[in-house]
């Protein structure tokens, strides 16, 4: 317990705490102290006794508060590359006709594109929900004193997620688990809007035979 930071302040030993969990790429660090005094003095904490008490304590208070910050909270990967290098996944996937949504600022927001399937051809729109990962992280105190950065990081954040959920269905197609056009069905565009927003609009209705406070047939498993 050598080290003088705190809460508010870092000092030499919590800088390097830090820029080793970045090269790590954890998503969160986790500090508690093992004495209740600070000094520089090893020799004096050990004299004064470990507070196990203290710390279990402050651990349960902290996984109470359920604070643990978002995937990828502190990239610094550009939403432009990010961007890119998803659309380079899709491509090698076989899709085609790549577009970039922007929205009322002119900052991407979603992906559209087109893919040659065995039932024909089919057309997807992927949204990337900026807005409700700048509220998350608002929540979660990230970039507190400023809210443009804190807007920007919200992008990258959210882009940079979006990629990493697409390479673990990339990897899922990859080992013939499911199709591309399964993985992808609630974005398929039908009538100008995306499948999900179709069913949910009429609360599932079609899915549930026309009631929608039916229950959904009891699920087998595969062969079942």
């Amino acid at each position: 317990n050598p080290s003088t930071a705190d809460e508010i302040r870092d000092d030499p030993t919590s800088r390097r705490w830090i820029d080793f969990a970045n090269r790590w790429e954890f998503v969160c660090l986790h500090v508690v102290n093992l004495s209740p005094r600070r000094s520089p003095d090893p020799k004096e904490l050990l004299a004064t006794g470990l507070e196990s008490d203290v710390v279990w304590a402050a651990w349960a208070s902290f996984r109470r508060d359920d604070r643990m910050p978002i995937k990828n909270y502190t990239t610094k990967v550009a939403v432009e590359r990010t961007v890119a290098q998803i659309m380079d996944i899709l491509v090698q996937k076989g899709a085609s006709e790549i577009l970039t949504v922007y929205g009322d600022d002119r900052k991407p927001v979603g992906l559209q594109w087109r893919l040659t399937t065995t039932h024909g051809p089919l057309a997807f729109s992927l949204p990337v929900n900026i807005e409700a990962v700048f509220r998350l992280i608002t929540r979660q105190g990230l970039l507190k004193s400023d809210p443009a950065r804190r807007r920007d990081q919200a992008g990258r954040v959210a882009w940079r997620n979006i990629k990493d959920w697409i390479e673990a269905q990339m990897a899922l197609i990859e080992a013939e688990q499911v199709e591309m056009e399964e993985v992808f069905l609630p974005y398929v565009v039908t009538g100008g809007r995306t499948l999900y927003k179709t069913l949910a609009e009429g609360d599932f209705a079609v899915l549930l035979g026309g009631d929608p406070s039916r229950q959904l047939p009891e699920a087998h498993p595969p062969g079942g």
